[in-house]
């Protein structure tokens, strides 16, 4: 998470957004799978009020960033899973105002992530 939003960070704030990392567990055949990406426009509000999404967490090093995991793939990575979405952070209108951020994968080989790809279709983002 530290070097994904090193690598794409927030650089020019739009008035109004609100900016979040996500990332999305899931199973891949045999192997466990995590997908990260960034919004700006905060959490959505049908998506907090799932049971398998967790978060939001943050600290002096880390920005927003909440997940889903269905089944706990995380487990071995998340040591303590919360639920907690801010009014502040949920995004209440209808139309989304960013471009599609980079999403990069990785993989869990013996509780470590291991970066697979990134993918993206736009070289800036706000």
């Amino acid at each position: 998470m530290i070097d994904y939003q090193k690598t794409y960070p927030v650089k020019n704030p739009s008035k109004g957004n609100i900016y979040i990392y996500s990332v999305y567990f899931f199973k891949e055949k045999a192997d466990t799978i995590f997908t990260i990406t960034r919004s700006g426009a905060g959490i959505p509000e049908y998506v907090a009020k799932y049971n398998y999404r967790f978060g939001v967490y943050s600290d002096k090093e880390i920005k927003n960033f909440f997940i889903t995991d269905s089944f706990k793939l995380s487990s071995k990575l998340v040591l303590n899973y919360k639920r907690n979405f801010p009014d502040s952070l949920i995004w209440k209108r209808e139309s989304f105002p960013e471009s599609i951020t980079p999403l990069s994968t990785y993989k869990l080989k013996n509780g470590v992530p291991v970066h697979i790809k990134t993918y993206t279709i736009w070289n800036h983002w706000d």
